[in-house]
């Protein structure tokens, strides 16, 4: 393990996070322009 790993593996952890949050905000505002 070299140590630039921890860094890339926390920045790739950050990235799945925003991710999944961006996804789940766009179904939701999809969700609602539905129920308009």
């Amino acid at each position: 393990m070299t140590p630039g790993e921890p860094i890339l593996n926390s920045q790739i952890k950050g990235l799945n996070l925003w991710y999944r949050r961006s996804r789940a905000l766009v179904e939701s505002a999809l969700s609602l322009r539905e129920l308009l």
